[in-house]
């Protein structure tokens, strides 16, 4: 690695971007551009609750150029010259013409063991921290690095020794998180039953995004090596899922971590997966005859989707109440402690106003508002025969659990749609901090045991009782029945799709999010998900929610009367009663969550309202629902 005194003068700088707090910073150059061409940065990691060390090197011609380019993740950052190393062979295979100019993003090591192995081993002290460091990469580093510099959906991970163990374990764990994987002489020996566990749940899987993977060795290296990696890649080879490629090397006569694993390993995934190249790069741009666009038509076609743009007047509502709304909540007396409203009508972003100092491009909590989203992954596993229906009892799903506590008839009666409609029979409640509810959200792991403990008051489906537990079961339920975390399902069938980036899910030491409300995007992306449900689960050309499911989540499954604005609740949707101005049949439906998070979906004006909040009264958190009526429909030109 380049010696640090080569780096310019560290500057301090005191902000927060996603989860991640940039300590200091080796630029002079203002945000986005960090680093000019090499350089290193310190952040606070709240996954890690640690500051890490950062290496970067932007393309000569970054700050030129308005290009975005694709990005290499090495492991190892400070040891052995890794990336030094890295820096060269980019910059050597890009002459070639082999290979794109890329950003390369080098990770400094805290604790190596702690971080590399996946699961604690008596031999190194510390291990067993992966999934944590994994989804630090992943949910921390990743956004920030997207959201600072220019940047493709292209990304590869190198690693070597147990760097490379931990390269194999994160492609196992979440391998649509990297288009290319590269392992040198990764330690499989350390825990091998883990790997092959984690590999068997892999090649479940069927199919994944699009993934390369390439391991080397030399025939000298440790047997720790040797005596599992060529067995590991002939069991992937064997049972591949569709989207993945794997190459193994092994070199005659040489040892541990050769040295020409990063330019055999890039070669390799370059070749296999070509949708590498600068958006909107041509052969004039890049000063030469060749141009390095994506070989894959499809590829060429994807584009960032934007929020189109207009005005109230063009798209028929009256801009006065809306104006009005807006300076009432920015004065904050009768509308306190308001975050962010949006308005879409016929698809176009017509009101989007930020308060308090939130700003646009900050992810913001949705509290139970992430019970909707939970819907929709239900909606979409059912749809692919991974749950068998709302009719199929839940206890179904954990058939290797043991010693479920008072269990009677009623218990092993509650099925899929008691809990989508808060009516499982059993006592969980949130009335207070000795709840169930906050029991659960104080309990590092074991939430799926916990809620299916719990005692029955009465039959399942007979009365609405307000149940996170049940939601938050559904995490482990999609774990136990389709291989994957509810986040990791929902990144590959929802948020991919509705290209919704930036996130972070409350996860337990178990890595179960907390479907019932541990979510957190942007309020635009929010607007995203409202606008997909007023589409019936449309989005452009896909139809990425079963239009069946939208119906049916929609329907009031349970009644609670005409008297209040609230009429009734569906799959995980709250029904709210039509407009009273207008044809008096067209319910809205909103998803709602503490502190003043909404979603309001109203089909019979083609519109979309998100709200975001930090309100501190139960007043004050329902008050949305009344300027719901008193300003937004008001505005609808009849």
């Amino acid at each position: 690695m380049p010696s640090l005194r080569n780096f310019r003068k560290l500057v301090f700088i005191s902000t927060v971007i996603g989860t991640i707090t940039i300590l200091s910073c080796a630029s002079t150059h203002a945000l986005p551009n960090l680093i000019s061409e090499e350089g290193t940065l310190k952040i606070r990691s709240q996954i890690l609750n640690e500051e890490r060390t950062l290496s970067i090197a932007l393309p000569q011609d970054y700050n030129k150029s308005q290009k975005a380019y694709p990005v290499l993740y090495i492991l190892d950052a400070e040891a052995r010259n890794e990336f030094a190393a890295a820096t060269s062979t980019v910059k050597k295979l890009e002459a070639e013409g082999v290979g794109p100019k890329m950003i390369i993003v080098g990770i400094w090591n805290t604790n190596r063991n702690r971080d590399m192995i996946p699961v604690a081993v008596s031999h190194r002290p510390q291990s067993g921290g992966s999934q944590k460091f994994l989804e630090f990469i992943t949910d921390e580093l990743k956004p920030y690095v997207k959201q600072n510099y220019r940047t493709t959906d292209y990304s590869v991970l190198y690693g070597a020794s147990n760097a490379g163990l931990f390269s194999v374990y994160a492609l196992l764990q979440n391998p649509d998180a990297f288009e290319g994987i590269i392992a040198s002489s990764p330690m499989i020996g350390h825990c091998p039953e883990h790997i092959q566990m984690k590999a068997d749940a892999f090649v479940r899987r069927g199919q994944i995004k699009s993934c390369a993977l390439y391991m080397i060795y030399g025939t000298e290296d440790s047997r720790r090596v040797t005596a599992y990696v060529p067995d590991f890649h002939e069991f992937l080879k064997s049972k591949a899922p569709r989207g993945f490629v794997s190459q193994l090397t092994i070199l005659e006569g040489e040892g541990h971590v050769p040295k020409s694993s990063k330019p055999r390993g890039l070669k390799y995934v370059f070749t296999q997966n070509k949708s590498w190249a600068p958006n909107k790069l041509t052969s004039e741009e890049n000063g030469d005859a060749q141009s390095w666009q994506s070989q894959n038509p499809a590829a060429e076609k994807s584009e960032t989707w934007e929020w189109p743009l207009s005005t109230p007047e063009k798209q028929q509502l009256d801009p006065e109440p809306l104006a009005e709304l807006v300076s009432l909540i920015r004065e904050g007396r009768r509308y306190p402690r308001l975050h962010s409203l949006l308005v879409i009508r016929h698809g176009y972003l017509v009101v989007e106003e930020y308060f308090g100092g939130h700003q646009r491009d900050k992810i913001h909590t949705l509290q139970s508002v992430t019970k909707s989203f939970t819907s929709a992954l239900v909606g979409i596993a059912i749809s692919k025969g991974e749950f068998k229906g709302i009719d199929e009892k839940i206890l179904n799903f954990f058939p290797e659990m043991s010693g479920i506590a008072n269990m009677d008839k009623r218990k092993e009666s509650i099925r899929l749609q008691d809990l989508l409609t808060m009516r499982s029979g059993t006592d969980y409640n949130e009335s207070g901090p000795d709840s169930p509810h906050f029991q659960l959200n104080r309990q590092p792991r074991g939430w799926d045991k916990f809620y299916l403990d719990r005692p029955m008051l009465r039959m399942p489906g007979t009365h609405f009782l307000y149940d996170s537990g049940g939601v938050i079961l559904m995490s482990a339920m999609l774990k136990n029945r389709t291989g994957m975390h509810a986040d990791q399902y929902a990144e590959k069938y929802l948020f991919k799709p509705l290209q919704i980036a930036q996130k972070f899910w409350f996860r337990n030491q178990e890595s179960h999010p907390h479907t019932g409300g541990g979510l957190s995007i942007k309020s635009r992306d929010t607007a995203k998900f409202g606008l997909l449900y007023l589409q019936k689960g449309r989005w452009g050309s896909e139809q990425i929610v079963p239009e069946a499911w939208v119906k049916e989540s929609f329907i009031k499954r349970v009644d609670f009367g005409t008297t209040r604005q609230t009429i009734g609740y569906g799959y995980l949707w709250w029904i709210l009663r039509p407009d009273p101005d207008g044809n008096g049949k067209d319910n809205i439906y909103a998803a709602m969550g503490f502190r003043a998070q909404y979603i309001f979906v109203i089909p019979e004006h083609d519109m979309v309202v998100v709200v975001n909040g930090d309100t501190q009264s139960g007043i004050d958190q329902r008050k949305p629902i009344e300027f719901l009526y008193t300003h937004i429909l008001k505005s609808v030109k009849r």
